[in-house]
């Protein structure tokens, strides 16, 4: 399998994967776009099927996740991802981890409350981080200007 970079004349990216080996290792096109070939080692097939929300919902159930708001969940899950979620989720897991059982009261508001908290926690941190970068630039430029 091969993937390739696409340049186009506004240098913005566009990411393809092929399956067919091409040289030179970049062509060019007639509209100026630049493909330049990278070789991957096999990639592994995604064989499970996609599940809808509702079925989403349904499999955390079925693990044993307490759901108070189903169609809040299922908002959620359309606009944060089942993914991104889950991350929240895993702590509430029982162990062994991999059997993907939920603790007794362990809840999907629970997890989102805690998905919130991470995103408030980020954007503090993010601002007082941004600050003290500004800070620490303006004192190397101030101490390079001096040299």
């Amino acid at each position: 399998m091969y993937f390739f970079v696409c340049f186009n004349k506004n240098s913005s990216k566009l990411w393809y994967i092929c399956t067919q080996q091409t040289t030179p290792a970049y062509r060019r096109c007639a509209l100026g776009v630049v493909f330049y070939f990278i070789l991957l080692p096999k990639l592994k097939i995604y064989t499970k099927p996609s599940l809808t929300y509702q079925e989403q919902l349904e499999l955390l159930k079925k693990r044993g996740l307490t759901i108070e708001d189903p169609d809040k969940a299922i908002h959620l899950l359309g606009n944060l991802s089942y993914y991104r979620l889950t991350g929240y989720l895993y702590p509430m897991l029982k162990d062994p981890k991999e059997d993907h059982i939920f603790k007794e009261k362990s809840t999907f508001e629970n997890a989102f409350k805690i998905y919130c908290f991470d995103r408030e926690l980020k954007q503090l941190l993010s601002g007082e981080i941004e600050k003290i970068e500004v800070s620490f630039r303006s004192k190397i430029t101030k101490d390079c200007l001096e040299t």
